[in-house]
C-alpha cells in the first residue's frame, strides 16, 4: 500500500532532495517535469511489481488522490508489497 511516507521517499530519491509533501499537495505546486513525474511512477510500479494506468496518475489533482488511485491499481492487482530498495 502506498503511503505519504513512501511518496515523499520516493519524491526524495529521484529529485536527489529532501521534499516533503502532505496529502494536500497539489501536483501541479510540485513544479515537477514530465520525465521526472514519470521516472516516480516508473519507481512506483518497480518497487509494487505492477503497471499503474495512466488515467489514474492524470485524473489526481492532489497527492491524496495519487495515493488513492494507485492503491486502487494495488488493489487490482492482489495488493503486492513493495519490495526492498537498492
Amino acid at each position: 500500500m502506498i503511503t505519504i511516507d513512501y511518496i515523499n521517499k520516493c519524491l526524495s530519491s529521484v529529485i536527489d532532495s529532501h521534499i516533503q509533501v502532505s496529502p494536500n499537495t497539489k501536483l501541479a505546486d510540485l513544479g515537477l517535469d514530465s520525465l521526472t513525474f514519470f521516472t516516480i511512477i516508473q519507481s512506483i510500479e518497480k518497487d509494487f511489481d505492477i503497471e499503474i494506468k495512466l488515467s489514474n496518475v492524470w485524473n489526481s489533482l492532489s497527492i491524496e488522490e495519487l495515493i488513492r488511485n494507485i492503491n486502487a491499481d494495488i488493489a487490482g492487482d492482489d495488493m503486492h508489497q513493495p519490495k526492498d530498495r537498492v
